[in-house]
């Protein structure tokens, strides 16, 4: 059995971690249908799109 190691986050990742959990519990988040049509949105945008190439 191969011998596991734990890994530390650096302050830094732990920052973000805990800016990841307060966002979720104030309910900063998109569901995955509401970034999906964000994503289109966006994509449809010939501003967007034009950028990008």
């Amino acid at each position: 059995m191969e011998k596991e190691e734990i890994y530390h986050l650096s302050p830094e990742e732990m920052e973000a971690v805990n800016e990841g959990i307060w966002q979720i519990e104030n309910g900063l988040f998109l569901s995955h249908e509401e970034s999906n049509k964000k994503i289109e949105e966006l994509l449809k945008n010939d501003d967007f799109t034009n950028k990008s190439k």
